[in-house]
């Protein structure tokens, strides 16, 4: 399997990012996360200030693309915007500079494809749009499936208003990024540069696990794919988070490795950030009944409901089967238009050792307090 590690910015993604952090006021702390390869808080603030320098947040057309909205489905903290959207939908995350990432951009919406392979969309995500193909004997739904998305109104209509011109709103779009991208190109190198030992040993990591292991175990997928190869690049701006992407038509898995990642292999007594998340799941009686329904099983979310025996509402489920799922606890594949779950033992077992580790002797333990990876 060849394995290609870009090291240039990832500009469109990390430009919305910090474009969108800017101009919502979210608080650079709640974007930095602790790290050797990552940005340091102060870094962070300096960056924002100088990249967004002239900007103004209540701008109408500034809010027409980063105006955040809810997406409950995905948990009470989840929100996306359409900027959000194009860029982790659309953008090429091998481009090497700002200007070909705003042509990539241009060049990307398959709509002759979408229209000849009758393609529609299927579903929003907090950072992707998703798709599907329709069976031959399938109508085309109304607005080729914008309109059935489980996301706010106004947020429909501004997506319905982007795909209905598509080439000028990325203009737009881009024009305002487009400063952003080329602060970012000159700022970023240096911190790459430092990141050197874990793009190393996430390069170490990829070639010598297999597909399949690698997205059961880190993405938490179906492990069916075939792939011919993985592309990766770092991501400062989302640090702790790890994005990827499936191209079907060429059978490569692209990534985008938070900066704040932890060494892949590493072994610590230390709980990481997503091993907290997933025991506060855990502490739920509704989700562990879920769990012992999942108990050597893989069940769609229906199937779990029935499993369970409960009257449980199916927003409800599938919010916790996504919280689950984002905490490493569920795989997931799909299957046609339907997801399946099953438990993630490794996971389990992982807690497991980790709790395990406070039986030791008092004066086993390592002096320091916890911290979150």
């Amino acid at each position: 399997m060849h394995i290609t590690f870009y090291r240039h910015p990832c500009l469109y993604p990390d430009a919305t990012e910090l474009f969108y952090a800017y101009v919502n006021g979210t608080p650079v702390k709640n974007l930095a996360f602790p790290g050797p390869c990552a940005l340091p808080k102060s870094v962070m603030e300096s960056m924002m200030q100088e990249a967004c320098a002239g900007v103004d947040p209540a701008d109408e057309q500034v809010r027409f693309y980063f105006e955040p909205f809810p997406l409950p489905k995905y948990g009470s903290g989840s929100y996306t915007c359409v900027a959000r959207l194009l860029a982790f939908t659309y953008s090429d995350w091998s481009s090497p500079d700002a200007e070909h990432c705003v042509s990539s951009m241009q060049a990307a919406w398959p709509l002759e494809r979408m229209q000849r392979e009758r393609i529609v969309f299927s579903g929003i995500a907090p950072y992707r749009l998703c798709f599907r193909q329709l069976d031959p004997e399938e109508p085309i739904p109304f607005a080729n499936g914008l309109g059935q998305f489980p996301a706010p109104a106004v947020l429909k209509d501004r997506l319905l208003e982007v795909f209905s011109d598509y080439p000028s709103h990325i203009s737009a779009l881009s024009s305002m990024l487009f400063p952003i991208m080329k602060y970012l190109e000159r700022a970023l190198p240096p911190w790459i540069a430092k990141a050197e030992p874990l793009i190393a040993a996430w390069e170490r990591h990829l070639q010598f696990t297999s597909a399949k292991d690698f997205i059961q175990k880190e993405l938490c997928g179906n492990g069916d794919y075939e792939i011919s190869g993985v592309t990766a690049s770092l991501m400062f701006f989302h640090p702790q988070r790890l994005f990827f992407y499936y191209n079907q038509e060429n059978k490569v898995l692209d990534l985008l490795i938070g900066a704040a990642s932890s060494i892949p292999g590493q072994k610590t007594q230390k709980f990481a950030n997503w091993e907290y998340t997933a025991l506060r799941l855990l502490s739920s009686p509704l989700r562990m009944k879920m769990l012992y329904a999942l108990r050597g099983k893989t069940l769609s979310a229906q199937e779990i409901i029935t499993e369970t025996g409960e009257k449980l509402l199916m927003s409800t489920v599938t919010r916790d089967l996504y919280n689950m799922r984002e905490a490493h606890i569920l795989y997931v594949e799909y299957r046609g238009n339907r997801r399946y779950y099953s438990i993630n033992y490794d996971t389990l077992d992982l807690l497991i050792s980790h709790l395990d580790y406070l039986r030791l002797g008092q004066n086993d333990l390592p002096a320091e307090s916890p911290e979150e990876d």
